[in-house]
């Protein structure tokens, strides 16, 4: 069967090897109808994001074993009695959600600060098995001016992680 879902940035082609290779599924992750269903909702989810957040890339792919970095960033416009104050800070924790066993260097809060004019901050994972999960970012503390309250959610970045290639002899 094939579903097509037309989505702000293209088409998704969900049912098709085509479209489960764009979701960034495996083969064994192909035949399984949970995985599959999975890796759409977190790339609809991404696409019409409501959250504070934003992500590059909006949806972290990456292979076991390996280091991956991406940013993260407030959205554009930054509210006006914030980006005022150079005093203001907005930190958030990072919550590990379902993911695969993980480095205990892993970032665990990011912060963003009015003294630098809320620059994107740039974070690293690493896992150690294959699987999907989600990051979630939380208010862990704000000054006075942001005002938003501990534990709100403010985004959540979709993850991928791939089995790596065994390679065999000759």
């Amino acid at each position: 069967m094939l579903v097509a879902h037309n989505v702000s940035c293209g088409l998704v082609l969900t049912g098709t090897d085509v479209g489960k290779e764009f979701l960034g599924l495996s083969e064994e992750e192909k035949k399984d109808p949970e995985k599959q269903r999975a890796a759409l909702l977190s790339v609809l989810g991404v696409v019409s994001s409501p959250y504070l957040l934003q992500f590059n890339p909006p949806v972290l792919t990456l292979a076991q074993n390996q280091n991956g970095s991406f940013t993260a960033s407030i959205k554009s416009p930054i509210p006006s009695e914030w980006s005022a104050n150079s005093e203001s800070i907005l930190q958030a924790s990072m919550d590990y959600i379902n993911c695969p066993s993980q480095s205990s260097e892993n970032s665990t809060s990011v912060m963003f600060s009015g003294s630098n004019s809320y620059a994107s901050q740039m974070l690293f994972t690493t896992f150690f098995s294959s699987g999907n999960c989600v990051i979630e970012f939380r208010t862990l503390s704000t000054s006075s001016d942001i005002n938003l309250p501990e534990g709100f959610l403010i985004g959540v970045l979709p993850v991928i992680v791939t089995p790596t290639a065994v390679v065999v002899g000759p």
